[in-house]
């Protein structure tokens, strides 16, 4: 099962606290675990505020938290969209949580 879920909102400080919200609300009723939903939260709201910087600055370390954080980071775009920051997590499920039931249901297919 893949779950894929969009937000479009304006590129503004303000969404960041939004979009954590959004997600923390899907990952719980599904059943994430706590520790797999603060990850998550703590690398989108990194994301919202990296850019790649010498490894040697004092600022900018954003990508290396996530990068801590997840189990897989990718850096794309261009000089007129800005960087794209994609990241992956594994899910880690409490007991009975619907979500993995999901999961074990699609893949019987």
């Amino acid at each position: 099962m893949e779950i894929n879920m969009t937000l479009h909102l304006p590129r503004d400080a303000a969404t960041v606290p939004v979009s954590r919200q959004v997600l923390d609300s899907c990952l719980q009723t599904l059943g994430v675990t706590p520790d797999t939903r603060a990850d998550i939260a703590l690398a989108l709201s990194e994301a919202c505020a990296s850019d790649p910087v010498s490894p040697f600055a004092e600022h900018g370390r954003g990508l290396k938290i996530i990068d801590a954080v997840a189990d897989n980071l990718r850096l794309s775009g261009d000089d007129r969209q800005g960087t794209i920051v994609h990241f992956e997590k594994t899910l880690e499920w409490l007991p009975g949580a619907a979500g993995e039931h999901l999961i074990n249901t699609d893949s019987g297919r």
